[in-house]
Formats: structure tokens, sequence, C-alpha cells
């Protein structure tokens, strides 16, 4: 990396936003919030202000966390099967680790997920699709009752 150029500016966005960006589709998102664009020369977006954003993309980084962590539990597994098993017991062991950190990944998962559904964003956004699934049911009722009346 040069010191004036692309990998500086990234460089200097990972050290502020505490580095281990993980990429979950066209973006790294970091534990704070932050994000950038896997260009490059594409954006560095700092952890937004808004509660909702804020927590949204930490729910992203913690997704993609708990895929990577699965991925090499799956691909550590597969090659166990594979091998010659001569050394039992330390492929199980690391098997057991990395289920360990897949189980920690899904735990911290799990409570990004809880925050973000506490936020008025998503509760107003639950109440309103309980609503509509309340007004559906209901006009089933009403059709199914209008079936029901025959000559």
């Amino acid at each position: 990396m040069d010191e004036f150029g692309i990998g500086a500016r990234i460089a200097a966005f990972d050290r502020r936003n505490g580095g281990n960006p993980v990429q979950w589709g066209g973006w790294f998102f970091y534990l704070n919030g932050a994000q950038r664009d896997t260009d490059p020369l594409g954006p560095l977006i700092d952890p937004p202000s808004d509660e909702y954003d804020l927590l949204t993309n930490i729910l992203s980084y913690h997704k993609a966390r708990l895929r990577r962590a699965v991925q090499e539990f799956d691909a550590f597994k597969e090659q166990a099967l594979h091998s010659d098993n001569s050394c039992e017991k330390e492929t199980l062991a690391a098997l057991n680790e990395l289920k360990d950190t897949v189980s920690a990944m899904n735990e911290a998962c799990v409570e990004a997920q809880k925050n973000l559904d506490n936020t008025p964003q998503r509760q107003r956004r639950a109440a309103i699709l309980q609503s509509a699934a309340e007004q559906t049911q209901r006009q089933k009722e009403f059709r199914d009752s209008v079936r029901a009346i025959r000559i």
C-alpha cells in the first residue's frame, strides 16, 4: 500500500472503524455499523446516525460472520470426512471449536436481530404487517361466509 493512495484511504477507514470488516454482497460491514464498497474506489460510509440503519448494518455484519463461520465449518467437516483419520483427536477438537464459533456467531446474530426488532421503525412495520394479515383473514372469512350461503 502506498502512503497516499487508495490502499491508504481504505486502511485509514478500517482503523477508524475498528478493522475486521466482513463482506456481505457488494459491501464490507464493520461491527460499529460502518460500511464500504468492495470496489476500492467506492464509497466509504461511516456508521449511520439513524438507529434503524445502524442496527441494520450491524445485523448484516453478524449475518456475514455467521455465514462465513458456517462455510468454514462445512468445509472442514467435509475435508475430515474424506481424510485418512490419522489425527482423529485433533480433527474432532478443531471441528468442535468451529462448531462453538458458529454457535457464538449465531447468538450474536440473534441479539442483533432482537435489537433491530425493538426499534420503533421495525415495530411500526410489524404492526402494519399484522394489520394487513388481519384484514386478509377478515376478507377470507367474509368470502367463505358468502360462499356458504346457498339457495
